[in-house]
């Protein structure tokens, strides 16, 4: 067996472990504010777990020296050595823009009011005036959806450049910022596999009308590319999960040490794009 392949079922679990957490807050939180912000914790635990050791990730707003401000940001990824801490003396953080490398909005369930309060929080951020020229990327985290992945797919895809957040994930059931091609979204199906269990390159594995797939003890979603299609396809979550991390990683550190990148085939960063998707 590959060392990607091992990755690959590693992060496979994590992602499992994520949602189920994700579920469990859902079913034991009743209100909607504490389930966001018990989720929001879980991630910031695994990103914290996968940065370097001189990044810190925080809460809070993004501030520059012009006046202007960020919206109220879920996760701040920060230069530890860089944060003076006389802003830091509340639960409420103020972090300048100039010590800031990447803000995370956490959404539970990503529906279209949502996927339009992102795009002007991504705006808002852009607008901001560094004077060393650091500027932040946007990335967005949803655990799940509301109504149709594909009609979420294509209401960010249709987004203007301004508006759009640098990285994309939806791990459930699977939706990433295409890793050939950064400025359009794609599908995370599974692969269909040979006999010696290898992907085989673009070719999806497609089911019946169910919710779920059991493939030996992970659950894998069941989705479609377009809304009320007739072809269903079987989702993979934890790839989702480890193109995301992988692209985090290709931002936050120097070009070429993105260690994790290296763990992955050229087939295992494979997806759909949804603009190739036919209406």
């Amino acid at each position: 067996m590959s060392k990607a392949n091992l990755v690959e079922q590693y992060w496979t679990g994590v992602a499992s472990q994520l949602q189920i957490e994700a579920e469990v807050f859902s079913r034991l939180v009743e209100h909607n504010g504490e389930r966001g912000r018990a989720n929001e914790l879980s991630l910031a635990r695994l990103v914290t777990q996968l940065l370097p050791s001189q990044f810190e990730v925080g809460s809070g707003i993004v501030i520059d020296s012009f006046g202007n401000r960020s919206r109220q940001a879920d996760l701040v990824i920060f230069d530890r050595g860089a944060q003076p801490q006389m802003l830091a003396q509340s639960t409420q953080m103020l972090f300048p823009v100039e010590t800031v490398h990447m803000v995370i909005e956490v959404k539970t369930t990503l529906n279209a009011n949502e996927v339009e309060d992102v795009a002007v929080k991504v705006e808002q951020l852009r607008l901001l005036r560094s004077s060393n020229l650091n500027y932040p990327k946007f990335a967005l985290f949803a655990y799940d959806v509301a109504g149709s992945l594909a009609a979420r797919a294509a209401e960010m895809d249709r987004l203007t450049e301004e508006k759009k957040a640098d990285v994309i994930c939806v791990l459930h059931p699977g939706l990433i910022t295409d890793p050939g091609n950064p400025h359009r979204l794609g599908f995370v199906p599974l692969h269909e596999v040979d006999t010696d269990g290898n992907r085989i390159s673009n070719v999806w594995q497609r089911t019946e009308d169910r919710k779920w797939v059991i493939k030996g003890s992970t659950r894998y979603p069941v989705g479609r590319f377009r809304p009320n299609a007739r072809e269903r396809y079987v989702f993979e979550p934890g790839r989702t999960l480890l193109l995301f991390a992988a692209r985090l990683l290709d931002f936050l550190t120097p070009q070429g040490s993105a260690w994790l990148g290296n763990y992955l085939t050229n087939t295992a960063r494979e997806v759909v794009p949804v603009s190739s998707i036919e209406p």
